[in-house]
């Protein structure tokens, strides 16, 4: 199961929420100040009908806002026409018995009297009203999933395309590496390329926008074995891991690029080599990866940019303003550093 897809919001939001319940009681009052200018004649009586329709109104919505809330789950499950009969016939059932409760608390009658005109118009005009509004909230929340839905398709497109120009530039290099050791150890060459041909297998997934952390520290440990194959005890690597590789996603191919820069404008412009350090920590609900390596003398970072933008890309496409790749330079080291929400294995993730 794509971990994107399992996450996807339905139509009907979570009215429970602190700012959505403020948004509520607005929207009542000023729908009720509303009725209270079209019906009330007088300002002597102005603010008593203000005070008893801003009453029945707010009733009305926590009412409808309540049951929508308990209700979500099952309702998003529905198509958009049986999901807005669904919503209507709440607000028809709340609406009607609310009118009929309101008529003695109100001071209107003793008792609701079926047979009274006035009550059978009393009860009609509110579910009429309430039906009419929630059908109008309805129409906009249908505008805006499709809206979001055709967001959520070209930021899917955007960022498998990015993710498909990883792979090609991944596989060349590597297949560079390979080469290279063909004429000097064709049995190293040979082992390579199977490991090769087993992190192919199991790693290259295009369809995958999120993969466990393991996976993509898996894909980081098969590259730097073949990259060590060609350049021997000039590459060392250290992990500094914080036991969170098992349960935690990421987008595919967002370290491996990183660790590939350290070795091509690090590393391998480095006459005795040197380090690549790999730390990841989990701060206060945040992921932080850091790849640090040594800087090659008059050295600049300007063949790494198309992989760096690339992945920054990445990240605002799945996180927005909340992920980011920060760099840092000096003259002796180089560091790139994620950071990403922490966002834990589902366990229905496949």
């Amino acid at each position: 199961m794509n971990a994107s897809e399992s996450s996807r919001p339905g139509m009907i939001p979570n009215l429970c929420l602190l700012p959505r319940t403020f948004m509520v009681v607005l929207l009542s009052e000023l729908l009720a100040f509303l009725i209270t200018l079209l019906t009330v004649e007088s300002v002597e009586s102005f603010w008593l009908n203000l005070g008893l329709i801003s009453f029945f109104v707010l009733w009305n919505a926590f009412g409808v806002s309540v049951v929508l809330c308990l209700l979500r789950h099952p309702l998003n499950r529905l198509r958009a026409t049986p999901l807005t009969f669904a919503v209507a016939s709440i607000v028809i059932t709340i609406t009607a018995l609310s009118s009929v409760i309101a008529i003695p608390l109100l001071g209107l009658e003793v008792t609701f009297d079926w047979q009274n005109p006035a009550h059978q118009w009393f009860v009609f005009r509110n579910v009429a009203v309430a039906v009419l509004i929630s059908l109008a909230w309805m129409r906009y929340l249908y505008l805006r999933q499709q809206m979001l839905n055709s967001y959520r398709a070209e930021a899917n497109a955007k960022f498998n395309a990015l993710q498909a120009k990883i792979h090609p530039h991944f596989l060349f290099n590597t297949l560079n590496t390979i080469a290279s050791l063909i004429s000097f150890a064709p049995e190293k060459a040979e082992s390579t390329l199977e490991r090769l041909a087993t992190l192919l297998r199991a790693n290259l997934r295009p369809t995958q926008n999120l993969i466990p952390l393991q996976n993509e520290l898996d894909i980081c440990r098969q590259y730097l074995y073949i990259e060590q194959q060609r350049l021997g005890s000039k590459l060392q690597v250290e992990w500094e891991l914080d036991s969170v590789e098992d349960d935690c996603l990421i987008p595919p191919f967002t370290v491996q690029p990183l660790v590939e820069n350290a070795v091509y404008h690090g590393i391998q412009a480095i006459q005795r080599g040197g380090l690549i350090a790999v730390s990841l920590r989990i701060r206060e609900q945040t992921l932080r990866i850091e790849v640090r390596n040594p800087l090659a003398p008059a050295r600049t970072t300007k063949g790494n940019q198309v992989a760096l933008e690339n992945i920054r890309e990445r990240l605002q496409i799945r996180y927005g303003d909340s992920a980011k790749l920060e760099i840092e330079q000096d003259d002796q080291q180089f560091t790139a550093r994620l950071i990403i929400p922490y966002q834990p294995v589902p366990e229905e993730f496949e």
